[in-house]
């Protein structure tokens, strides 16, 4: 839906396909592919963007760099009228990212990191509050000493073993 939305001609044509309440949500956790092309099954890449509401801004997270901030930033074109709410433009921030050590962790980096940022926001020690105080603070965003690569490889396995439960529960039915 993102990548429909960031690159269809007048994205307000899909507002009502998108959830109830998006202008109201204090974060908004955003995929991003490189698929410029707009084929099915095309993208090689996936990278996170986050738009925390009380900065206005969109936090941009890529395990390779700045691969995909181009996308990142036409994604955030698109969006910002629909999640914005009556903010006219938003910012962009990058994020230093941990690197990804193979070609193909990026997806669980993805995961890895939408979940590292949703418990900071609703964490009451660490919360949205703590973060919005200093908006221009990067610090607040960045992951480096959370996010190791034997925590991506524990996620991958955790990814591994739902998809195989869901799997053998479908077989059951």
């Amino acid at each position: 839906m993102v990548h429909l939305l960031a690159h269809i001609s007048d994205p307000t044509d899909l507002a009502s396909a998108l959830p109830p309440g998006l202008q109201e949500k204090l974060a908004v956790f955003i995929p991003v592919n490189d698929e410029q092309r707009n084929v099915a099954g095309g993208g090689s890449h996936w990278s996170l963007m986050v738009y925390f509401r009380p900065t206005n801004t969109f936090y941009y997270y890529d395990s390779l760099g700045t691969l995909n901030r181009d996308s990142a930033k036409q994604t955030m074109r698109s969006l910002t009228p629909l999640i914005a709410g009556e903010a006219t433009s938003s910012f962009f921030a990058d994020v230093d990212t941990p690197p990804q050590t193979n070609p193909f962790d990026c997806g669980v980096y993805v995961m890895a990191i939408t979940e590292l940022i949703a418990s900071r926001i609703t964490s009451p020690a660490l919360g949205a509050a703590s973060i919005a105080e200093k908006p221009g603070d990067l610090s607040r965003w960045r992951l480096s000493d959370l996010l190791r690569p034997e925590d991506v490889k524990k996620k991958r396995q955790e990814v591994k073993q739902l998809i195989l439960k869901f799997a053998e529960e479908q077989q059951g039915k």
